[in-house]
C-alpha cells in the first residue's frame, strides 16, 4: 500500500545510511522499523517487577490507623513536635 509519511531529516538519514549498508530497500528498512517499533507497544516488552519485602504483622490496628495518624498529627501541633508528651493513649 502507498501512504505518504513526514519523516524527520534524522530519521531519513539514518534509514537511508542502513539501507546502503544493508543493501536493501528503503521502504524495507521504514517496513522492518515500522514493525519493530509496534512489537514493543503490542505487550512483548519485559514487565517492571517491584521488589517485595515481609514485613511481618502489623504492629498497629489497621482499623484505627486513621485516627492514631490523627492524633499523633494533633499532639505534634500542640506539643511541640512530641507526640509522646501529647497524652497519646497507651
Amino acid at each position: 500500500m502507498r501512504t505518504t509519511l513526514t519523516v524527520d531529516d534524522d530519521l531519513q538519514r539514518q534509514m537511508l545510511d542502513q539501507a546502503r549498508a544493508l543493501d536493501v530497500p528503503y521502504r524495507q528498512v521504514v517496513n522492518d522499523a515500522l514493525r519493530r517499533g509496534l512489537e514493543v507497544r503490542d505487550g512483548s516488552a519485559p514487565v517492571y517487577a517491584a521488589p517485595v519485602f515481609d514485613m511481618g504483622l502489623a504492629r498497629v490496628d489497621l482499623v484505627k490507623a486513621l485516627a492514631l495518624s490523627q492524633e499523633l498529627d494533633d499532639a505534634k501541633q500542640i506539643g511541640g513536635g512530641d507526640a509522646a508528651a501529647g497524652g497519646l493513649p497507651a
